[in-house]
């Protein structure tokens, strides 16, 4: 068997966790070490946005909401219900945190020509409704920084 082309979204410990179930022979786990520093300097990407300046009541509010879900995330609608927001102010909360985002200087240097906005953040999908989750490592640093409570 061989395996030419492999996709795994998660941190460096979960594939570490899931490749070592797949692979027995340790000269077949190839971990690659860029893959580990990008991931290391996302997630303090991350972590400078968050503390670049005070975190807006609207962008906690979000944090908190999508924290309280977990990973299934909720759809747009949900979310603003959620905040106590309207879909209008939701979009202005996502808009403002996509600005903070491109505007942090560590995800400017991390991210080279292009500019990840929510992506960084958040994992997102439209299949009629937009639908919004926070990335695994994203939920740690909230926690980290302890701007989210369970």
């Amino acid at each position: 068997m061989k395996i030419s082309r492999l996709t795994f979204e998660g941190s460096v410990e979960e594939f570490r966790a899931v490749a070592s179930d797949l692979f027995q022979d340790e000269q077949t786990m190839v971990i690659d070490q860029t893959s580990e520093q990008e991931a290391t300097a996302e997630i303090e990407a991350m972590r400078q946005m968050l503390r670049r300046a005070i975190v807006p009541a609207g962008q906690r509010e979000l944090y908190q909401a999508l924290y309280r879900v977990g990973p299934d995330g909720l759809a747009a609608d949900d979310l603003a219900d959620g905040m106590g927001r309207t879909r209008d102010e939701l979009n202005g909360v996502l808009g403002a945190l996509g600005r903070r985002i491109n505007g942090t200087e560590l995800v400017n240097a991390h991210s080279a020509n292009r500019k990840p906005g929510l992506s960084l953040v958040l994992e997102m999908r439209n299949d009629g409704e937009w639908w919004y989750a926070l990335k695994p490592d994203f939920r740690r640093v909230l926690e980290e920084e302890g701007l989210v409570s369970a």
